[in-house]
Order: structure tokens, then C-alpha cells, then sequence
């Protein structure tokens, strides 16, 4: 029998390859269901069962249907304890056993019990089961998870059971599994989330149980007092600061130039010890990584176990090591020579020569084959301030074709061996090893290369600017609305952009919503039922962001009033069609955005308070917003001057 205890921290880490497992010897819980990408620590009492456990690197995990614990002298057995399970668990990781009683388990992903296989110990076939699929973009699905994540925030910050613990950018199923963890949940609350397989409903119970929680949590903050369930589950810790450059690059940490979705970046990937043990040398991968990149580690695995053969031939790390690698979310192969450098950082235990960053793809063999965006991610490593950059030697006429300006003082080497890498990475004198400070205030004339963002000397009837996610990250873009002819009672608007269906209807949304201002403003106005109108959108970073809305009728009702909207106003904002403002994404990145186009003047849906109040002070400086939730407001923000 399984008995859960008091939280300990274990780094979770999950298996790399995928789960072909048929068959599993089930383990009982009695407090709580595991849910994938939660862990805890677990007794099991049983001195069989636990050597059987030993030999096994999976396990499934499965609630007891009891309304009460079974006293700790019970211990059930084949089909008896198999009729007392629910069907449905998780198959779970066995990260480490302590001692003669304690693992530690990580959920992986939902099972179900289909057959009994054998009763000592009681071991079953099982089916794995998926999440239904699901509409990320649907407005119910995406409003839903929103207010899971605002309330989830408020529990992180006020429970003393969660205080230490950050709430990450999960994706819908991870983040609608919460509510399995919440303390006041009961067994079967969170058996019934973990049973549920529609995301969208089960966002919809952790939202409920999340809002239990605060509510507690407040009665308990006026001195009113609960019994608490025990609480096993451990949230991954997630560090939400901004990337910067380490003073002096920890043992284990290498950087590495990668090509996101917003451009070039520095990414530092991080090795680190689980347990060390004779011949138990493995490496698991943690972070949201695609196939290329699981392949891709597993071959700088390979490689820095040759390295380090040749290079400290009696060095037995990799052997007797249990690794993690930590990543950040990436598909691609080009992280290959950053993962092999943190890997052999850990194994020398030297720390990488500071302010480097690398790029390449690595093969079994050690070569170093070439990449792609070399242009983008070069522009990054200038962003991170850093000085020192590893190219592939074939991809030298790639960085010699790039302006002057662009390449001015970076110091690049190119190589086609691993060996290289570690020579620039490790091959330094330790007495001589300064740290260099990192250059406050150091700019790069980009300008002439990338351009310089306009703003309207004074903005023109019909046009507002829109806080947008690019491609390239947050921008301030205009959106216009042109009069084509007068058709009296024949108004209408014909869109000129590359939109997806949802942005279509809420552009249409939008102009009703433009109509009933109007009309409730100056109620003589004609202009949108005698007017044929083209609406201009900018290629944002997806065909069906909401976010422009509010710039939208705000455009359509300066062309109608005849009035330009204020100078230096920006904004963004999904409205509905009574004029409420809903929340946005990307809001750091938006801000950013303005930044970059020199707005002063921003406007942020109320919902986005917390989000803009929570970056850094450098990035809000000099900023003037105004946090709306009606439709009204920005009117008033938007053409509410003296002329």
C-alpha cells in the first residue's frame, strides 16, 4: 500500500523516448490521483512490492475508490485491491527511491486499466488515453483558460502551501490539471479531473476548485481556520525573470543562438545531477522539445562521452551519473553543440568561457554540419550583448555576406569539429579567467539595417495604431479605413488583409459596434449607412488575433467623425459586442513593441493590469497607460481633446 507524505523536492524528469509500455504493476494511492506533470514523494509499505518497484522504471498509479483510508495493517492484493482501483491513473516515472520506503514519482500520461496481468504483484495491461481535440483559438476555450491562470496566480501568491512557486506559459491540458492539486479539493474531485478528458470541461473544474481555494485562503487570512487534506504534489518551478547574461556561467549552463518565433535569441540550455550511482549513467530531457531536438541531445550525449573519454580518459561521470537537461521550448538540430558544451561543463566541472554563445549541428561522429537564420540569429546575439559567437564553418559566407554594421565588433569563430568548441569553451587558464562586467547602455547601429519606426507627424482621419504580435516580436501598426464612394442606404466595408475566419467576424463585430457609438454620439450621423468603405489590416502574427478590435473602431470612427485620433496613442484590445474590453496576450511583448516604435501614450485592456504592473521597471519607464474595460473609455482617450 502506497502512502503519501509531506512534500519533498525532486527534480521531475521525463524519459525522452515515447511510452510503448503495455503493461505495469499498479501502485494505489489513498489521498490524492497523480496528474501528468505533477510529482510527489510516496511511501510504500510493502517490502515485495518495493523490491519489485526497484527493477522497474514506470509505474501506474491509481486511486483508491474508498471514501475512507483502509487502515495502514490492509494490504490488498490482486483482484481485491484491483476492484478498489479506479480504472483510470497515470503512468508515472520512478525518479529515485530513499531509503527502504520512499520513491519519488513523476506523472507522464493518463492510462487505463484494461486487464488484470498478474496478482504478486498486481501488475495490469493498459490503454493510453487522449485529450479530445480542442480549439485553442475558440473564444469560450481561450477565456476560460485566462481566468483559470488569473486565479491560479492569486492561490500562488497567497497560499503558504504554494507561496515558493511560480505559475509558468503552460498549455491548456497542464494548466487545466491544476485542480487536482488543490488542497481543498476532495480525492474524488481530483480523481474527476483527472478522468476528464474534454480540456475545455476540465479547465472548468480546476476553475471552480481554484476559486474554493481562494476563497479559503481569504477566510483563513480573517483568522478562520480549515483542516488540511495532505497536500503531496510539487509544482515545476518556473523562472518568469528576462533572460540576461551570468556574471560568470555556472558549471553546466551553455548558451546558445537559436531562431525563435519573435527572431535570433540567446537561450541557455543547463545540466544538472539527479543522483550518481555505480553504472546508472542515463540523460532525461526536460521542457517542450520536438523529435529533432530529442534526437539532437541524444546525439550530444554520445559525443561528449567520446569527448570526455579522450580528453580525461579516467573520468567515469557519464557512467555513474543520472543527468537532466533542462531546454528551453525548441525543435531543430542546432542546438546540438550547446547541449554537448553544458553537458561536458557538468562533467569537467568547469564552467563555459563567459559571454559565448554557439550554434551548429554536431554528429555522431563529432562534425559540426551547418544551420540556418545565421542573419537573425546573429541580430540576437547583438540584442543579449554578446561578444563572442560559434558558427559553422559552413556557414562562414553566410555571417561575411551580412552588413558591416551588423557584424562590427563581434568575434567569430567558425568550425567544422566538436573539438574546437571545446577548446574555445573550456580552453582558457583559470587564473586568468575575468569576469567581465556586462556593458550597461551598449548600442548597435541597427537603425540603418532594420529601419527606423514612423510615427505620423500628426495622424490622419480614418488611421489608429494597434499594439500587434509579429513575427519579429511586439510592434506598433496602423490600421486604416479609407471612403471609397457614397451609396446612400447602401453602406458597407470591404477588408483588405490576409485574415482567418474569427478576425473576419470580429471585424464585423466591430463595425456594429462602430454604428451603435455613433449613433448614441450624433444620432444625425449617416456616414456608415450612405458609405462604402475599405478597412486596411497589417499581417499580425496570427490571421485570427481579436486583439486589434478596438483599434478597428476606433479607425472606422474617425473616418465617420472626421476627426484624427490623438497623436501617440496606441492600443490593443479584444472587444465584445456590447463594448466590453477583454483581456490580450503578449502583453510584454506589446509594451516593448511601443517602446520600440517611440509611443508614449498605450492603451491595455483592465484584465492586463497585473501583467503590465509585473514587468520590468526599465520596460515601463516613460510609458503613460490607461488600463479600460469598456468601449467608452477609449473614446474618450482616443478623441476626447481640444482641439
Amino acid at each position: 500500500m502506497a502512502m503519501e507524505t509531506e512534500p519533498q523536492f525532486v527534480p521531475a524528469v521525463n524519459p525522452s523516448s515515447e511510452y510503448h509500455l503495455t503493461k505495469v504493476i499498479a501502485l494505489p494511492l489513498m489521498e490524492k490521483p497523480l496528474c501528468p506533470g505533477f510529482y510527489f514523494p510516496t511511501h510504500v509499505r510493502d517490502p515485495k512490492l518495493l523490491a519489485d518497484l526497484l527493477e522497474n522504471q514506470y509505474v501506474g498509479v491509481f486511486l483508491l475508490k474508498d471514501d475512507t483510508n483502509p487502515p495502514p495493517e490492509t494490504l490488498l492484493k490482486g483482484k481485491e485491491l484491483l476492484n478498489r482501483l479506479h480504472e483510470i491513473g497515470s503512468l508515472a516515472y520512478i525518479s529515485s527511491i530513499k531509503g527502504h520506503q520512499v520513491i519519488h514519482i513523476t506523472g507522464l500520461t493518463r492510462i487505463r486499466i484494461t486487464e488484470m496481468v498478474e496478482e504478486a504483484p498486481l501488475t495490469v495491461k493498459i490503454d493510453y488515453l487522449k485529450n479530445k481535440p480542442y480549439d485553442m483559438d475558440d473564444g469560450v476555450i481561450k477565456d476560460t483558460f485566462l481566468e483559470v491562470s488569473s486565479v491560479l496566480r492569486d492561490v500562488l501568491k497567497t497560499s503558504p502551501v504554494w507561496r515558493n512557486h511560480r505559475l509558468g506559459d503552460f498549455m491548456y491540458p497542464y494548466l487545466a490539471d491544476f485542480g487536482s492539486a488543490m488542497p481543498c479539493g476532495t480525492k474524488h474531485q481530483a480523481q474527476q479531473v483527472l478522468q476528464e478528458l474534454d480540456v475545455h470541461k476540465r479547465l472548468q473544474l480546476t476553475l471552480q476548485l481554484a476559486r474554493k481555494e481562494m476563497e479559503i485562503i481569504k477566510n483563513e487570512s480573517l483568522g478562520m481556520e480549515r483542516n488540511h487534506c495532505v497536500f503531496s504534489f510539487l509544482l515545476p518551478e518556473v523562472d518568469e525573470r528576462e533572460p540576461v547574461l551570468y556574471e560568470q556561467t555556472p558549471v553546466g549552463v551553455a548558451m546558445a543562438l537559436s531562431l525563435t518565433s519573435t527572431g535570433g535569441s540567446t537561450l541557455y540550455m543547463e545540466t544538472s545531477l539527479v543522483e550518481e550511482g555505480e553504472a546508472i549513467g542515463c540523460l532525461y530531457l526536460m521542457g517542450e522539445v520536438g523529435e529533432e531536438t530529442n534526437e539532437s541531445a541524444n546525439v550530444a550525449y554520445i559525443v561528449a562521452k567520446k569527448i570526455l573519454l579522450k580528453k580525461q580518459p579516467e573520468n567515469t561521470f557519464f557512467a555513474n551519473s543520472m543527468l537532466r537537461l533542462d531546454l528551453p521550448r525548441c525543435n531543430g538540430r542546432s542546438a546540438g553543440c550547446t547541449m554537448t558544451t553544458s553537458l561536458l561543463s557538468l562533467a569537467i566541472k568547469k564552467p563555459v568561457r563567459k559571454n559565448l554563445a554557439m550554434t551548429g549541428t554536431v554528429t555522431p561522429s563529432g562534425k559540426v554540419l551547418g544551420i540556418g537564420g545565421v542573419k537573425e540569429k546573429t541580430i540576437g546575439a547583438r540584442q543579449s550583448q554578446v561578444k563572442t559567437i560559434i558558427f559553422p564553418e559552413a556557414n562562414r559566407r553566410d555571417f561575411d555576406q551580412l552588413p558591416e554594421n551588423v557584424k562590427e565588433g563581434l568575434h567569430v569563430h567558425f568550425v567544422d569539429e566538436y573539438e574546437q568548441i571545446f577548446e574555445l569553451a573550456f580552453g582558457y587558464d583559470e587564473e586568468d579567467y575575468q569576469i567581465e562586467l556586462r556593458a550597461e547602455g551598449d548600442e548597435y547601429n541597427l537603425a540603418s539595417y532594420v529601419g527606423k519606426p514612423v510615427l505620423y507627424e500628426q495622424t490622419h482621419v480614418g488611421v489608429a495604431m494597434c499594439l500587434a504580435m509579429t513575427s519579429i516580436g511586439g510592434l506598433a501598426l496602423y490600421v486604416k479605413t479609407n471612403f471609397d464612394e457614397e451609396d446612400e442606404g447602401d453602406g458597407c466595408i470591404h477588408i483588405i488583409g490576409s485574415l482567418g475566419k474569427e478576425m473576419t467576424e470580429s471585424v464585423w463585430m466591430s463595425n456594429d459596434l462602430a454604428i451603435q457609438i455613433l449613433r448614441k454620439k450624433n444620432p444625425e450621423n449617416t456616414f456608415f449607412a450612405d458609405s462604402l468603405l475599405s478597412i486596411y489590416l497589417p499581417a499580425c502574427s496570427t490571421s485570427n488575433d481579436t486583439s486589434a478590435c478596438s483599434t478597428i473602431v476606433t479607425s472606422l470612427l474617425s473616418l465617420a467623425m472626421n476627426k484624427p485620433v490623438r497623436k501617440d496613442l496606441a492600443m490593443s484590445g479584444t472587444v465584445t459586442p456590447n463594448g466590453k474590453i477583454l483581456g490580450i496576450g503578449n502583453v510584454k511583448e506589446k509594451t516593448i513593441g511601443a517602446r520600440r516604435s517611440q509611443v508614449k501614450t498605450i492603451i491595455f485592456p483592465e484584465a492586463n493590469r497585473r501583467d503590465f504592473d509585473q514587468l520590468p521597471e526599465n520596460v515601463k519607464e516613460g510609458l503613460h497607460v490607461h488600463f479600460v474595460d469598456e468601449y467608452e473609455q477609449i473614446f474618450d482617450l482616443a478623441f476626447g481633446y481640444d482641439h
